[in-house]
């Protein structure tokens, strides 16, 4: 293999990929910035290494149906929050949220050059969860005990929602490459079949109710699309039916073993969301303040700090974060870029029969809806993923077993 600059290009995407599993891991300490974390790093690197193909890998020119949105968005933000200003807080940048849409258009440009690489980073990603997936099998995980002895344990000290999220996006994607076999990898690869029901154990091990859900959604996503998609669609519905019966059946039998999950489970109905109700109706309440343009990052820091009476608290709701933060403005233009993610997953799955992004639109609504996504890397590499496939894809013919 020749060492030129795409194999060292390529290699620092798989390895920010691989990295974001121990994204919770603080390498140089914490700074005025925060945790400097493994994935933060491999992804300075890799912006690093495509920098001197610039002109290629941040070009908008194929990708500004998708890039425009957001570009507007961020300006509106960066003028609110330069407008509120405030003796507290005069940020007026996310530096991750930045540093994630620049990897964005970095990596959908880096689809244009090898239509497969982001196949292969996500699989490299899901492979690298077996990691903190094994260290909560063999009992090498952080337990913390909750009131009416429930048991969330996690890995490298991640959050559960989080991991629990990324671990369910692992299962996707391997089953997926199992199935689908998109890499044309060898019949290997059923050898990995077995090794899924570890990431499945780490799962539940988090009792995570959103990790789980993200989890079971999917194929009800497939179910639906088949049905909608599909010309004979009595025909469609009663073996997607069938089909989705066959794979949620083992996986909500083993859920239900997990009497932390079904604890938390039981708790909805006394209208408990793990604390994010009491947030949600707080950030309902500081946006009824200013619900039009919003306060931007410095009048957001300065206003959560005098409700909360500290600093860093987020609504984990994509909907009221961009609100607080950009108000109906700003809602507009980012709700426009993930419409047409959303979309692009559609269209793949109609036009192309390819089925994996529509997939992964399930952990990215666990994601938008109930907890942190603007700096989460995982979302941003999937979006990437879809918009790339959407872009730059192979026109395949429509696999009739999946419609």
């Amino acid at each position: 293999m020749i060492l030129n600059r795409k194999v060292f290009q390529n290699m620092a995407l798989y390895f920010y990929a691989f990295s974001i599993n121990f994204e919770s891991i603080d390498v140089l300490g914490r700074g005025a910035m925060g945790t400097f974390s493994i994935s933060r790093l491999a992804g300075i690197l890799y912006l690093l290494l495509i920098l001197p193909s610039f002109l290629i890998f941040f070009s908008v020119k194929r990708s500004f149906y998708f890039l425009w949105p957001m570009i507007v968005f961020i300006i509106i933000l960066t003028i609110i929050s330069i407008i509120n200003i405030n003796s507290f807080s005069s940020r007026i940048f996310d530096l991750a949220f930045l540093l994630n849409f620049f990897i964005f258009i970095g990596m959908l440009n880096h689809t244009q050059k090898d239509n497969l690489v982001l196949d292969k980073a996500l699989l490299i990603y899901s492979l690298g969860a077996f990691i903190p997936a094994m260290s909560i099998f063999l009992g090498f995980g952080e337990s913390t005990l909750y009131k009416d002895d429930v048991v969330r344990t996690v890995a490298f000290g991640a959050n559960s929602n989080d991991l629990a999220i990324k671990l369910a996006i692992a299962i996707i994607v391997l089953g997926s490459h199992i199935i689908f076999n998109p890499l044309k990898i060898t019949k290997l690869r059923y050898l990995v079949f077995p090794l899924i029901f570890i990431l499945l154990f780490a799962l539940l091990s988090t009792a995570s109710r959103t990790g789980i859900l993200a989890l079971l959604a999917a194929p009800l996503i497939w179910f639906f699309l088949k049905t909608i998609t599909s010309e004979n669609k009595f025909q469609s519905f009663l073996s997607g039916l069938f089909l989705s019966f066959i794979i949620l059946l083992p996986i909500i039998f083993i859920a239900l073993q997990s009497s932390s999950l079904i604890s938390r489970f039981s708790l909805i109905g006394e209208g408990n969301f793990g604390g994010r109700e009491v947030l949600w109706l707080a950030y309902a309440i500081m946006i009824s303040e200013n619900f039009l343009f919003g306060y931007g990052l410095s009048g957001t820091d300065l206003v959560t700090f005098q409700y909360f009476g500290y600093s860093g608290e987020t609504p984990h709701n994509i909907i009221l974060q961009i609100l607080i933060y950009a108000g109906i403005p700003g809602l507009i233009f980012f709700f426009l870029f993930i419409f047409r993610i959303f979309k692009a997953c559609y269209l793949i799955f109609r036009d192309r029969g390819i089925l994996m992004p529509s997939l992964l639109a399930s952990p990215l609504l666990g994601y938008f809806m109930l907890t942190q996504s603007i700096s989460e890397k995982i979302v941003w590499i999937m979006m990437a993923y879809i918009a790339g496939v959407y872009l730059f894809g192979k026109v395949e013919k429509p696999l009739e077993n999946l419609k």
